[in-house]
């Protein structure tokens, strides 16, 4: 008695599995992915690129070997490999997969009520999370099926997968990639608006340029002033040529862009000759700052305002000079020494304390995916 148990039990468990495999076998049969591949910047269908040849082949045998009815067909999904401008690419995702809807339409006119195109732009998910090489996200697909696809059994992820349940990878949550921008060019209004009595308004010509990296929260940029005031009438002169490099942190990131609460440290190099009725200076410097700042960028637009403070020290070798009362009218070093004994850039000048202010107003240039 126990036997025939253990027996009919074993039966039914085997004649189970072997109807899971059977019934999972013509679900596979049931169901079939074509996946087509497009040269770089292009939308036309070509049979012989890539592995289309095989993939156009079966798509072409189901589509020619089924009546009307049989065969159902869901999304088209279509893509674009993440480089160059976003709105090409967006456009290019969009014409694949009209290419693959036309040439499936050209043996199956009766597919057109069932056949839909989701184009979805950059794929940022499978290069990003699924690590899928460029040329293979330059893809048109759709998914064919010999029995009908109905909401139950169906699902679309995020990804942009239209599959049976259990016969593709998981669904997992599309990465938001927002634009950031590549540059940001500002100059300094203090600079432009500079009034220095006795010199009248003096302003400095300034540009700042800042670089955005793809990604993280650290930034690098340069800034270059160069006010070059003569007043030979008055015997005042305001000559600079300073060039600064730095790097900034900024403490959190904002929908893509670098804006908020930030620490810097520049360094810098300058030359000057600085003049005032009978006496000037000329002479080179460098320094080195650490400062903070705050950037306020204006909705979602792309001018911003940038304002900050710094602290550092500032050294310097320069030579005073002084008028010249007789005829020829110039500017001579201040030295009385001998002449053969005479060294330029003998004097030193050791500054500690603020060295910069600013408040900018500036622009975002260009834009591009954050990764």
């Amino acid at each position: 008695m126990f036997a025939t148990v253990v027996f009919k039990a074993t039966v039914c468990l085997f004649c189970a599995v072997a109807f899971s495999f059977v019934s999972r076998a013509q679900e596979r049969d049931a169901y079939t992915r074509i996946n087509v591949l497009f040269p770089v910047n292009r939308s036309v269908l070509l049979r012989d690129f890539a592995g289309n040849a095989e993939s156009l082949a079966m798509l072409d045998r189901i589509l020619d070997e089924t009546v009307p009815g049989d065969i159902h067909v869901g999304i088209i999904f279509s893509a674009a490999s993440p480089e160059g401008p976003v709105r090409n690419n967006n456009s290019l995702s969009r014409r694949r997969g009209q290419a693959l809807r036309a040439y499936i339409l050209a043996h199956r006119p009766d597919l057109e009520d069932c056949l839909q195109i989701h184009s979805l732009g950059e794929a940022w998910y499978e290069f990003t999370i699924l690590r899928i090489s460029r040329p293979k996200l330059r893809y048109a697909r759709v998914d064919v099926s010999r029995e009908a696809l109905s909401p139950a059994s169906t699902q679309v992820f995020l990804d942009g997968s239209f599959v049976r349940q259990g016969l593709d990878i998981p669904s997992v949550a599309l990465r938001q990639s927002g634009l950031r921008p590549v540059f940001g060019l500002s100059t300094n209004l203090p600079y432009d608006i500079t009034y220095v009595p006795g010199y009248g308004v003096t302003s400095i010509p300034s540009f700042s340029l800042e670089y955005y990296p793809a990604r993280g929260r650290w930034t690098v940029g340069a800034d270059v002033e160069w006010p070059m005031w003569r007043h030979y009438e008055s015997h005042r002169f305001f000559q600079v040529n300073n060039i600064t490099l730095w790097t900034r942190r900024y403490f959190k990131e904002s929908q893509g862009r670098y804006k908020g609460a930030y620490l810097f440290a520049s360094a810098n190099a300058a030359r000057y000759g600085i003049g005032w009725d009978a006496r000037g200076w000329e002479g080179e410097g460098i320094g080195a700052s650490l400062g903070a700042g705050y950037k306020v960028v204006f909705g979602k637009g792309r001018v911003f305002l940038d304002m900050g403070v710094a602290v550092g020290a500032f050294y310097s070798a320069y030579d005073p000079y002084v008028y010249g009362f007789d005829h020829t009218r110039r500017y001579y070093y201040d030295y009385d020494g001998d002449v053969d004994l005479f060294v330029a850039r003998r004097k030193r000048l050791m500054w500690v304390g603020p060295t910069r202010l600013y408040i900018s107003i500036g622009i975002d240039l260009f834009n591009r995916h954050a990764r």
